[in-house]
């Protein structure tokens, strides 16, 4: 490369600093307020709906993926939206049952069996995160444990026929 040449390089726009904000407004302000009571457990209390029988609510998790068990989706005017459940809720006791013993077919027995439930939780993003991380690169490596063994039953069996092209006419 020649002295001569210029490199070119692209930069992202330019931030400019949020406004200074003095001290005495910075508690109620949201760029300074502090949100850590979002990650305080908290107990919910809600029953099954009366329509659909159902909660509202999906888990994912267990004992077996030694992470702890998780609401991974809340269903949108169930009961479990109205009491503040949400994504990535670590699920700590149910009912009296600690649900951080629990596997996941253990957790969802003591679900289907309740009428009422009483639920303490804690919002933990960072623990749902690295769960959902891990049942990707699972699913990943069934896939390919799947394909392996496609590959491998088809490369025993293999046909010695002659491959034929099915865009020839023949007469």
């Amino acid at each position: 490369m020649d002295e001569d040449e210029a490199i070119q390089v692209s930069l992202p726009p330019y931030e400019f600093p949020p406004p200074w904000i003095p001290p005495e407004q910075r508690c109620s302000h949201p760029d300074y307020a502090s949100t850590l009571n979002q990650f305080l457990s908290r107990t919910v209390r809600f029953a099954r709906s009366r329509q659909t029988n159902q909660f509202g609510f999906h888990i994912k998790g267990g004992k077996e993926h030694e992470l702890g068990l998780y609401v991974s989706r809340v269903m949108q005017d169930s009961n479990a939206y109205r009491v503040g459940l949400r994504v990535a809720d670590k699920i700590l006791v149910v009912n009296g049952y600690n649900f951080e013993t629990l596997d996941h077919d253990e957790a969802v027995s003591v679900l289907k069996e309740a009428r009422d439930i009483e639920m303490q939780v804690k919002y933990f993003p960072y623990g749902y995160d690295k769960l959902c991380r891990m049942s990707e690169l699972q699913q990943k490596r069934l896939d390919y444990q799947e394909y392996e063994e496609y590959v491998k039953k088809n490369s025993t069996n293999k046909i010695n026929s002659p491959v034929r092209d099915s865009t020839s006419t023949h007469s």
